[in-house]
């Protein structure tokens, strides 16, 4: 979705040249998005977990504002059953990103989304 991507860069104040990384279900859409070629069993071992790879890009389906000068893309599947059951209930990759505005610390209580301005 051309507006939440959009949205991500406004909200966290990122620059649109640093790219999104995306989040998928489970291996099998691995391969939608990115070429895997001779790192399938290596991802197998990886993931799921808090692992980010980034692969040679694949398809034109993918949202084209969503990182449009990068032939490569980070790809991760999350081990946490929300974000998963999320993907599954999109259907579709789902662009993240850190908690954290963009170069600033990392975020990691309540009161620090306290200034967030949506």
């Amino acid at each position: 979705n051309t507006n939440a991507v959009s949205n991500i860069y406004k909200i966290k104040g990122r620059d649109f040249s640093k790219p999104l990384a995306i989040c998928v279900e489970k291996l099998a859409d691995f391969s939608k998005c990115v070429q895997v070629g001779k790192f399938s069993s290596l991802l197998s071992d990886l993931l799921p977990g808090g692992i980010t790879v980034v692969l040679p890009r694949c398809t034109p389906d993918l949202n084209p504002h969503l990182n449009p000068t990068c032939s490569t893309l980070g790809v991760r599947i999350p081990d946490y059953q929300f974000v998963l059951d999320l993907c599954r209930s999109v259907g579709k990759p789902i662009a993240l990103t850190s908690a954290n505005k963009s170069n600033t610390g990392n975020s990691v209580k309540v009161e620090d989304f306290q200034d967030f301005q949506i």
